[in-house]
């Protein structure tokens, strides 16, 4: 009964994660302005949109992708340290990192970000976060 509980939490973790990042994101698009002389196929909510926006954009328009990427992964990886069990607790909650640094590196792949963003963006918006998860459960 305690693995189905786990899966259960995961899933939430997963999906919590996955809402923030997407609410910090559309924030994001909402506060910082996008440049202008931005292509007219420049569409932020597809993927050849992104790609056609992605040489236009500016540092400042990167800050909210990757606090979204850090911040979701926080919230999943914090579900599963505070509701996982205790003797499966970093694992799931890792799973959950690795699960949002593989999207992370889809997305590497499918928009052309600059380097040092995507660099920058796979080393501390990911696995970090889990770790200061787990480390914010244990009250240290």
């Amino acid at each position: 009964m305690a693995f189905l509980k786990d899966i259960a939490v995961f899933v939430l973790g997963v999906v919590l994660g996955a809402l923030v990042n997407g609410a910090l994101v559309s924030a994001g698009a909402e506060w910082i302005p996008l440049p202008d002389g931005l292509p007219p196929e420049a569409n932020m909510q597809t993927p050849e949109g992104l790609r056609a926006a992605a040489p236009f954009l500016k540092p400042m328009n990167l800050l909210f992708p990757w606090l979204a990427h850090a911040v979701g992964t926080f919230a999943g990886a914090l579900v599963v340290a505070r509701w996982g069990s205790a003797a499966y607790r970093s694992r799931w909650a890792y799973t959950v990192g690795m699960l949002f640094l593989l999207g992370g590196i889809s997305m590497a792949f499918l928009v052309p970000d600059p380097l040092w963003f995507i660099v920058l963006d796979l080393t501390t918006a990911y696995l970090p976060p889990v770790w200061l998860a787990l480390r914010w459960r244990r009250g240290v």
